[in-house]
């Protein structure tokens, strides 16, 4: 079932994604991606690590991290049975479509703009021991 909570992050989220890039240059500036991944993200994701009341996994330290790691937090089956290390590209696949990825993933956001993709990715990579 989907929760008015989710739908409000997912109108959020495209109203995010459909804005003009900030940058056009590979050089992804710090700070680039945290919008996005606050805006789109952080309604059910936590950047701290917490896991009490989100709907999904924390993403600190998600860049290198094996699929359902988490102790504690309820993953889908679709992720506990995935079984990978969640790589800058695994990340991009799952994030541009996250039910091709992984049939029966409770999430249904996509991001499916490449520069998009670039900053997210780096920025999750950046928070690995920052926040």
């Amino acid at each position: 079932m989907i929760s008015t909570r989710m739908i409000a992050i997912a109108v959020f989220g495209f109203a995010q994604i459909t804005l003009p890039a900030l940058a056009q240059n590979s050089t992804i500036p710090e700070d680039m991606g945290a919008p996005i991944v606050q805006g789109m993200c952080g309604g059910c994701h936590s950047l701290s690590g917490e896991i009490a009341g989100m709907e999904g996994p924390p993403l600190k330290g998600i860049v290198g991290r094996r699929s359902a790691a988490i102790e504690g937090f309820d993953y889908s089956d679709a992720l506990r049975k995935l079984g990978i290390v969640w790589t800058p590209d695994n990340l991009k696949a799952f994030l541009t479509n996250p039910t091709k990825f992984a049939p029966g993933t409770k999430k249904i956001i996509a991001l499916k703009n490449e520069d998009r993709l670039d900053e997210v990715i780096a920025y999750l990579a950046r928070i690995q021991s920052t926040h």
